[in-house]
């Protein structure tokens, strides 16, 4: 079992939380010998791995799927789990039922997105005992109404709103609050504002921790692509992927792949 007040305790000591959205066994290994704190299962696989154009048509047994794989992985951190579109919100027996599902598959926690809106949801998950993970900011479930991604909390009424959300989900009791593309200074004073650690992806420097998709930061995907501002590619595997399926498509074509040293002879010492 996980204490989820560890990261409490790192925000009283004023030390950084390092998250990541991450979706599979493979990975989780690498995580495995990495310093984070925390995995998280997002949404965003609809678009990472499954190609979608937005967030809004992952369902619940996705969520279960990749957290059932980073779960194999027996990763030496909590697991939190997005609770993707309509998963919640609508009744809270079907709010119950589909984080049970997500904790069964392997997370300590859900994340919901939303404020005052989805109050209920989340006081009667904390109630049943399931940890949640708060999300304000920009919330990309919301993408059908928004129309784009964009920066939220630019305005005086908007940053209003979001810090009485993190103080309202910060009396609920939620583990942390995910801040996403908000001004620098609206992330700050939502940190002071609550005794919940606040965890950054486009919120500036000075929430409790930060967190990307491990993806974006391995530089994954192609360079050419456009990307948010506060991706910054730590790496840049998608040259060196590249270079390697290209460098086994000429050995395949010109017959060095398989060497002799890469394939099956027959025991000579057989008895016949």
């Amino acid at each position: 079992m996980f204490d989820l007040n560890i990261w409490v305790g790192m925000k009283a000591a004023g030390k950084p939380i390092v998250a990541l959205i991450a979706y599979d066994f493979q990975m989780t290994m690498v995580l495995n010998s990495a310093d984070i704190d925390m995995i998280l299962v997002g949404d965003s696989l609809g678009m990472v791995v499954l190609g979608h154009p937005d967030t809004t048509r992952v369902r619940v047994k996705d969520i279960c799927h990749h957290v059932k794989a980073v779960s194999n992985a027996h990763p030496r951190i909590p697991i939190v789990a997005d609770m993707p579109f309509l998963s919640f919100g609508v009744t809270i027996r079907d709010t119950i039922r589909n984080a049970k599902k997500l904790i069964a598959a392997g997370a300590q926690a859900v994340k919901l997105e939303g404020g005052s809106r989805i109050a209920c949801d989340i006081a009667a998950l904390l109630e049943n005992g399931i940890p949640v993970i708060g999300h304000l900011g920009l919330t990309p479930q919301s993408i059908l109404r928004l129309g784009r991604y964009q920066v939220m909390g630019k305005t005086s009424k908007e940053a209003r709103r979001l810090v009485q959300d993190a103080k309202l989900l910060d009396g609920l009791g939620v583990s942390a609050i995910v801040l996403e593309s908000i001004p620098e200074k609206l992330g700050a004073e939502i940190t002071r504002s609550v005794k919940t650690p606040t965890i950054g992806i486009g919120a500036g420097r000075e929430t409790d921790g930060q967190i990307l998709v491990i993806n974006d930061l391995l530089g994954m995907s192609d360079p050419a692509l456009p990307r948010p501002r506060f991706v910054h590619r730590f790496a840049e595997i998608y040259d060196a992927m590249l270079a390697g399926v290209n460098s086994y498509s000429q050995a395949v074509r010109t017959r060095e792949f398989p060497a002799s040293s890469q394939v099956y002879f027959p025991d000579k010492k057989e008895k016949k």
